[in-house]
């Protein structure tokens, strides 16, 4: 699947990406753009998620950094992890930066699990955010930092090796 997808998909990733969301800051809201939109400051304001762009894969990315953020940061702007260059916020940075880099690549691997699991892109996640394909190592790894961000059933959907003509 591309990053194109009919208005049920949609529909229907956006529902289980509020309920990942949901499932750990009850009550929190996503707002999935259909146009891009620059006025927001925050892709995070500690209750509501903003995300960036326009496909559902990259709109996972913001979703996977609610997932793999520590709880106690999930009340600060951005997570804590400084100003979102997309926005030209003015979200301090409360985490170090070897937890602000470690947090980046858990995120983006988190998207490609986000992305294998709801049929998206792969591929696309890959070439947007400049990160390694989801191996069955770096996915074991993932969930050894983060094994509370999905429910069981969702990693053992993530641990199916799909073939690249699956993901493209």
């Amino acid at each position: 699947m591309t990053g194109r997808v009919d208005a049920a998909t949609r529909r229907e990733v956006e529902r289980q990406l509020r309920a990942l969301v949901d499932r750990l800051v009850p009550g929190a809201k996503i707002f999935f753009p259909r146009r891009v939109h620059r006025r927001t400051r925050y892709s995070w304001n500690g209750r509501h998620l903003r995300p960036t762009g326009l496909t559902l894969e990259s709109q996972c990315h913001e979703v996977a950094h609610l997932l793999v953020s520590s709880p106690e940061r999930r009340k600060h702007h951005e997570f804590g992890l400084g100003a979102d260059p997309y926005r030209h916020s003015d979200a301090a940075r409360v985490a170090d930066l070897e937890t602000a880099a470690r947090e980046e690549e858990d995120a983006c691997a988190m998207q490609l699990v986000l992305a294998r699991v709801l049929g998206l892109s792969e591929a696309a996640v890959e070439s947007e955010v400049y990160t390694e394909p989801l191996t069955p190592a770096r996915l074991r790894a993932l969930q050894r930092r983060c094994g509370h961000a999905l429910p069981p059933d969702w990693w053992r959907r993530a641990a199916v090796v799909r073939t690249s003509a699956d993901s493209a």
